[in-house]
């Protein structure tokens, strides 16, 4: 079983999509909460009867970002800013 962290508006949205689920709420009464379309929010919401509340979290979470610096070349700058400097 894999541990997901969400966090406050991912939170949030769990909270609503379990209403829904609940049928406490409708998806039309969700969508202005999530600030949502509609479409969206149907969208969420098969995601998470699908995959549970992995599928809430955003999925780029732990990745690195596409555009970052290679560390090598981050160090170089550095070393470079430091040479500089002296």
């Amino acid at each position: 079983m894999e541990t997901v962290t969400l966090n406050r508006k991912e939170q949030k949205r769990l909270m609503i999509l379990n209403q829904i689920e609940k049928k406490e709420i409708k998806v039309k009464e969700a969508a202005p909460l999530l600030e949502l379309s509609e479409r969206q929010v149907w969208r969420m919401l098969a995601g998470y009867r699908k995959e549970g509340v992995v599928a809430i979290a955003h999925g780029n979470r732990g990745r690195k970002p596409a555009n970052s610096l290679d560390d090598n070349i981050k160090l170089k700058i550095r070393e470079t800013a430091w040479m500089a400097c002296s």
